[in-house]
């Protein structure tokens, strides 16, 4: 069926779609992508519906060193609230985002008053899957926790 959008079918996108996988983390590796790569993957999470236009969602990239600081205050915390976790499953809180070269953390922050709750989430959730498709397009591995 044609694309109402632009009168024509594509193809390529569908199979591109279909192919599409997430990485294992073991397979997520350097080099990542650069600020100019992250920009476009932000750019194309941000063009999902929205209604209000109210972006109901940010970003966060983790890069470098900012990767292990963050893990530092996820380690703590999950120990802070999980006082009977093993200490290993702590450290593999801590090395969470030292395992890919880069993270973009995405942030869902709903507006009470203003649309729907669950337009807003929704529109989140389409932010993370453009995400993800985006990094795919330009050769990136993706897993999304």
């Amino acid at each position: 069926m044609p694309d109402t959008y632009t009168g024509q079918e594509c193809p390529e996108l569908l199979d591109y779609l279909l192919k599409r996988r997430s990485a294992k983390v073991e397979d997520l590796h350097g080099p990542g992508p650069s600020r100019n790569q992250i920009e476009t993957m932000i750019q194309a999470a941000s063009r999902v519906p929205d209604h209000g236009k109210m972006c109901p969602w940010y970003f966060v990239v983790f890069e470098g060193e900012a990767r292990a600081q963050a893990g530092e205050i996820f380690g703590r915390v999950y120990a802070d609230n999980n006082p009977e976790a093993r200490p290993g499953k702590i450290e593999a809180e801590r090395q969470r985002f030292v395992r890919a070269p880069v993270v973009i953390g995405l942030v869902s922050r709903v507006r009470k008053g203003k649309k729907p709750l669950w337009e807003q989430l929704l529109s989140a959730g389409a932010a993370g899957m453009n995400l993800s498709l985006a990094a795919h397009a330009l050769g990136f591995g993706v897993q999304w926790m």
